[in-house]
């Protein structure tokens, strides 16, 4: 006979791919090494870094498409990378939207594509959109900083923007660089992207 509260206590205690997103929102928001709180500044001092300069991503907003809600999530720093590596894990492949021709490619061609600022979580009833800034995310991220709340969503404290309105306007005066693709991006989403609702929640039996 078994032993049913055996086989119950070896039972994962959550649903993996929430395990997943919460460790990718930690990333998001956290420094990723203690000596990131500190900068030098043009004397050569080491000053603390700014509050705006001190996470490294924030949730835009929300949008909906055919009966889908997708969650989009600004980024700056090296998280593509650690998204890519996350993504190419054969356990945690399948929780992501990634063209197929990714797995055949390889040398430069991987490199360039290494560098792709879009990346899409997939969590079957929301798809987490996280949009990456390199040399612009500086500037994107201060001027942004006053229009950011605190939240929780999936038990991480994160950063959402409250007013959406004004990424379109801030979007608007970066100059043209390495994030075009990105700023494109999110500037077409901009118009239709909705400010996450407070009592926002995720299911963990529906993404289970």
């Amino acid at each position: 006979m078994l032993n049913y509260g055996r086989v119950k206590k070896n039972l994962p205690q959550k649903s993996p791919r929430l395990s997943e997103l919460q460790r990718l929102w930690r990333l998001v928001n956290t420094p990723l090494f203690p000596s990131c709180k500190f900068t030098t500044n043009q004397e050569g001092n080491t000053i603390p870094r700014a509050a705006w300069d001190l996470f490294r991503g924030f949730v835009a907003g929300t949008y909906i498409t055919d009966n889908l809600c997708y969650i989009v999530i600004v980024c700056q720093q090296n998280m593509g990378e650690i998204l890519c590596n996350s993504s190419t894990h054969k356990t945690k492949r399948r929780f992501y939207i990634q063209d197929e021709e990714i797995w055949k490619i390889s040398g430069a061609a991987r490199y360039a594509w290494l560098h792709e600022p879009i990346w899409k979580f997939d969590a079957r009833v929301v798809v987490f959109e996280f949009v990456e800034f390199f040399t612009l995310g500086n500037y994107l991220f201060e001027q942004l900083y006053t229009h950011l709340k605190q939240c929780e969503i999936s038990g991480v404290k994160l950063r959402k923007l409250g007013n959406t309105a004004c990424l379109q306007s801030i979007l608007q005066t970066l100059p043209a660089g390495e994030n075009k693709s990105a700023q494109d991006y999110l500037c077409a989403l901009s118009a239709d992207l909705q400010a996450v609702q407070a009592e926002f929640t995720l299911d963990e039996r529906i993404i289970w």
